[in-house]
């Protein structure tokens, strides 16, 4: 999965849908940073659901420390089942709520 491409074509939706173009750059920026913050959260929601007690456990001791962003991710690898599926779920309904919220005026 090309999360980078990924997560740029997102954000080109987010901003188009919700016609952040419109606001100042400082404006689009702190938009993007709380949608930005929805996702993560219900990315970290979803895993943790998927994950087995005793690795949800282990989970939660991890961000008890200061770890490295590629250490949490090696652990999401190795203890969530289909974490690729998880993710493309999360992001089609992110996607599907900015859709809504796009048909309604934000300004």
């Amino acid at each position: 999965m090309n999360t980078q491409t990924q997560s740029g074509s997102l954000i080109d939706m987010v901003i188009s849908t919700l016609h952040l173009s419109d606001y100042a750059p400082e404006q689009q920026e702190e938009l993007l940073d709380r949608f930005s913050a929805i996702l993560f959260e219900d990315l970290m929601a979803r895993f943790v659901l998927r994950m087995t007690s005793s690795s949800r456990t282990e989970f939660y001791s991890l961000l008890d420390h200061d770890i490295s962003e590629k250490k949490l991710m090696l652990f999401i690898e190795n203890n969530v089942p289909d974490v690729d599926e998880a993710t493309r779920e999360a992001l089609q309904d992110f996607t599907q709520e900015v859709s809504e919220l796009g048909e309604h005026e934000v300004h």
